[in-house]
This record gives C-alpha cells, sequence and structure tokens, in this order.
C-alpha cells in the first residue's frame, strides 16, 4: 500500500491503543512494527494521574528509547476522558514539549460542527515549542476560522485526509506554506482512492 501510494513512510498507531487500553496497545504496535522500518510508531498517551501511563518525564524517556517519536492524545468524553486544560494534561505536554515531540490531536473526537477553536489556541500558546498536529479535520467552512488560527500559531499542522475545501490545500500552501501541511491517508476509517 505504502508504494502504491507513493508514500515512503507512514506514522502509524494501534487500534487498541485508541479504543481500549492505550499502555496495551503501544506495546501491541511495537511488537507488530518489528521488522517494518517504514512504519514509525506513535504512542497514544494521556496524564499519568490514575497510574495507566507512567509520570511524564519517565514515559517520554520510554518513547524515545523504543525509537518513539510522535504523541497522539485522545482527549474528551469521546476519547480517553481526560481534560487537555494545564491542571491535568499541562505535565505530559510540558515534558512532550521539551523533547519537541509532534503531537497529534484527533479533530474527529470533538464530534461537533467546530472543536473547541479557544482551546486549540491556548495550547499552542501554553507550549509554543509543541509541535501540534490536527488530524481528521474536516474543517469545511470552519476555514475562515482556522486561517486565523494558523497565523497565531506557527507550531500548529494539519494532517490533509478529510480537508476537504475546494482548492483548500492550495489556499493552506499560500496562507502557511506547505512545511506545516502533512500527507495522511486516514487509514482504518477512510481507504485510500484507488486510481
Amino acid at each position: 500500500m505504502l508504494d502504491y501510494q507513493q508514500v515512503e513512510r507512514a506514522v502509524v498507531f494501534h487500534a487498541q491503543a485508541q479504543d481500549g487500553v492505550p499502555a496495551l496497545g503501544n506495546g501491541l504496535l511495537m511488537e507488530e512494527l518489528a521488522g517494518h522500518p517504514r512504519l514509525l510508531p506513535s504512542w497514544v498517551v494521556m496524564p499519568h494521574w490514575t497510574g495507566e501511563m507512567p509520570e511524564p518525564d519517565a514515559l517520554v524517556a520510554a518513547m524515545l528509547a523504543r525509537g518513539v517519536r510522535v504523541a497522539r492524545l485522545h482527549p474528551g468524553a469521546a476519547g480517553h476522558g481526560f481534560s487537555l486544560e494545564p491542571w491535568c494534561a499541562g505535565p505530559l505536554l510540558e515534558a512532550l514539549a521539551a523533547h519537541r515531540i509532534p503531537v497529534i490531536l484527533d479533530f474527529m473526537l470533538f464530534r461537533r460542527a467546530d472543536p473547541d477553536w479557544r482551546l486549540i489556541l491556548d495550547l499552542c500558546g501554553r507550549y509554543p515549542a509543541l509541535p501540534l498536529v490536527l488530524t481528521g479535520a474536516g474543517i469545511g467552512r470552519a476555514s475562515r476560522t482556522f486561517y486565523a488560527l494558523c497565523r497565531l500559531c506557527p507550531n500548529l499542522h494539519i494532517e490533509l485526509s478529510r480537508y476537504t475545501p475546494f482548492r483548500g490545500v492550495e489556499a493552506l500552501c499560500r496562507m502557511m506554506g506547505a512545511t506545516r501541511l502533512l500527507y495522511g491517508s486516514g487509514l482504518r476509517w477512510w481507504r485510500p482512492a484507488l486510481l
């Protein structure tokens, strides 16, 4: 599939890490990626308060030791049930930012017409060294808000699998440059078009 889609490498996560127990899914991912150097692991992480994850510094050390350079967050009621506010996720986000580990934040988990733009603005401003990647962004008409947000947040990136406005990618490139755009297939939820 990677060759067919002309993709050199892909950042992947385990479904069990999103839909079940993140620590278990992260472990399964590492086992299943053995011998697949083109597939780069990303761990689904969450705050440590319940003991389901190590404390942030230990978690980041474990990630780096295993070659994991990308984290995924699934906050809120539709995800793993935690807040991205500083009093909850702050220690985790600070540890990830200290190592400039990109954090993929799934838009689809907001399950409403618009994501919490104020929260995304706050995250980008509070953790300017943290590369934040929005994925699953079916933004459409919300581009009017998203463009303004991008101008204020140089650490904000977007994965394009669900970004569908007519000539929207061209407009994003003109406005913020192509280096903040990431190709994504949306695999697991979306099937890449077969040409």
